[in-house]
């Protein structure tokens, strides 16, 4: 989202950069100055305010694509034609042009392209898979409620076309209806010239098969009817399907469009794999309950073992709340954990950095679907605000909070610097656990340096208007995103093992935006300060007193050490035996 915005706010800037490299091409001197007119009369206080919208954000970025595409082909053609007319010789004129193509290029890459659209599209799919959301009410801007501009037919076509490529089928079908229910009559049988709209269900199969419907964009009836059987196809429905196929094969133009021919192979190929349907599993399904829940917690009626407690820094005074939601595994917020003039300073800092986030798996860093959103990291010494909220975190969950940013060898790191995310368009993250697991060249100095990630503080550093919960789904706990709060839980048990019960999910954005940021604290550092269990039955709640009285045991907690040491069949005598047995053998070897 603050690409987009600061593509709409620094575009006279780039128009005016893009100028004094194109300034002998006439086609774009033209498009200069039709753009530059447009750009400096807008209202930009009105468009970023409506930008929370998905429809707006949509509409903003195919705008922008489809616009400036015609710049890119522009720079293409500039630098073929510089190539050809250059000298082989003179290497300092091929170095020019080369430098002045690679500049072009850069001022264009902040501009939307075809690719994102893609992902725009299936931004949307993701936001009606997740929501339950019918594509007729989103192509109005009927979002749950919340009205925004409307869709036309023919990108509700390409966003049903995006879905099906995708593995979407059951996504994909609505939105093919959308598009059908607004195809026009015209161009076909019998010199008809009509330009009314005219609905798909009123042509009869016997009467008016000679007639030719259509998009605007020229995509006709029985392209997206071929399209809508073969995701039928993939869904079961082969009957359907078939039906289909008969009709669309008597129709003018039928036979030879290519997927009816498409659509024809499919249906007889009997080796057609069985596709499993994406976004329709249990666990999508548990998602959705819970995104669509927003914030769903137990209470202490319910649970009569979780509370609120407050969590003092350095004086009595300076305090913050906590509400415990689970025990096992630990989670709780913490709230109003960081002003609003903090949370402006670290998202300024970020804001200057940002690039596509990835995952980590066994091929190292990768960019993928599960993950969209832009991100960067914030090194303590990098500014006071920053070193400020770690420590604050630090003393917060009793944890150490050191970061051996150089990577010597002799230091270890208790904590990740601070990564800052923000997401935009449907943004969200896929079910995952947060400790990396995976060995590679990329996670080395976390993972064998200071251990794998230990817990979790994520800063809430804005509100989201509807959407962006932060979901747990094996726990059935959805935390809806509040600015200036905290989650925070503990990936490992108190044996040392991934707790897979943390596995959780960042809900898709459905209106606004979202800022949010982590402090990933690590094993190595602070074995000293998470206790481990007596058990291994033991939970966080048994070991909480511990480490918040900085080991001063109770005496409740004596006579439960004293319980579990009655239960080592080893006897006090044996135990001294044994020891001293270890220490004479170490002399001996030395």
């Amino acid at each position: 989202m603050d690409r987009i915005k600061n593509m709409l706010i620094n575009e006279d800037y780039i128009l005016d950069n893009l100028r004094a490299g194109l300034k002998e091409e006439e086609d774009f001197k033209a498009f200069y100055t039709t753009r530059i007119d447009k750009v400096r009369s807008a209202n930009l206080t009105v468009i970023l305010d409506e930008l929370k919208h998905p429809n707006t954000v949509y509409n903003m970025m195919t705008s922008y694509a489809n616009e400036y595409n015609k710049v890119r082909d522009l720079v293409y053609l500039k630098g073929e034609k510089d190539k050809e007319n250059a000298q082989p010789d003179d290497k300092e004129e091929q170095a020019k042009n080369r430098r002045l193509t690679e500049f072009l290029w850069e001022q264009l890459s902040k501009f939307a392209d075809n690719t994102d659209i893609v992902e725009a599209r299936m931004a949307l799919v993701r936001l009606q898979q997740v929501y339950k959301l019918h594509p007729a009410d989103m192509v109005k801007g009927n979002y749950r409620g919340v009205m925004g501009p409307k869709l036309d037919a023919v990108e509700a076509f390409l966003i049903g076309w995006t879905a099906f490529q995708d593995g979407r089928n059951k996504a994909a079908m609505p939105w093919f209806k959308v598009a059908l229910s607004a195809c026009k009559l015209g161009g076909g049988g019998a010199g008809d010239t009509s330009s009314g709209y005219k609905s798909v269900q009123d042509v009869s199969r016997h009467h008016d098969m000679d007639q030719v419907l259509q998009l605007e964009g020229g995509i006709t009836e029985i392209t997206i009817k071929a399209l809508m059987a073969r995701a039928m196809i993939r869904t079961g429905l082969v009957s359907q399907a078939r039906t289909q196929l008969t009709e669309l094969q008597y129709r003018v133009g039928g036979p030879e469009n290519a997927e009816v021919m498409q659509l024809a192979m499919e249906i007889e190929d009997p080796r057609l794999p069985k596709m499993e349907d994406k976004g329709s599993s249990d666990d999508d399904k548990k998602v959705s309950e819970l995104c669509m829940a927003q914030n769903k917690t137990n209470t202490r009626t319910e649970n009569p073992d979780l509370f609120c407690r407050y969590k003092s820094l350095y004086l009595p005074y300076f305090r913050f709340g906590e509400e415990i939601l689970n025990w096992a595994p630990y989670v709780s917020v913490f709230h109003n954990v960081i002003t609003d003039q903090e949370t402006r300073l670290i998202t300024s800092l970020a804001k200057q950095k940002l690039y596509r986030g990835h995952v980590v798996g066994q091929g190292g860093h990768q960019h993928a679907n599960v993950r969209t959103s832009h991100l960067t990291f914030l090194e303590d010494y990098e500014a006071p605000v920053v070193n400020w909220v770690s420590g604050r975190v630090g003393k917060l969950v009793n944890l150490d909070m050191f970061v051996n940013y150089k990577k010597t060898r002799w230091h270890q790191s208790s904590a990740e610097p601070m990564q800052v995310v923000n997401y935009g368009l449907g943004g969200h993250y896929g079910m995952h656990v947060d400790p990396i697991v995976f060995d590679t060249q990329d996670t080395e100095h976390v993972v064998y340096g200071s251990g794998d990630r230990l817990a979790t503080f994520l800063l809430y550093l804005s509100d989201v208007d509807m959407g962006g919960s932060t979901i747990f789904p094996k726990l059935d706990l959805a935390v809806a995103p509040i600015k200036n709060s905290a989650l925070f839980w503990y990936s490992y048990t108190t044996d040392g093992k991934v707790d897979d019960n943390t596995v959780h999910a960042a809900c898709p954005v459905l209106i606004g935006e979202k800022w949010v940021s982590n402090k990933w604290i690590l094993n190595h550092g602070n074995f000293h300060h998470r206790r481990c269990g007596l058990t291994q039955r033991d939970t966080q709640r048994d070991i909480d007193d511990w480490m918040v009285r900085d080991w001063k045991p109770t005496e409740a907690m004596l006579e439960k050490l004293a319980e579990v040491r009655k239960k080592i069949p080893m006897s006090r005598a044996q135990r001294r035996s044994h020891l001293l047995q270890r220490a004479a053998d170490r002399v001996g070897r030395h």
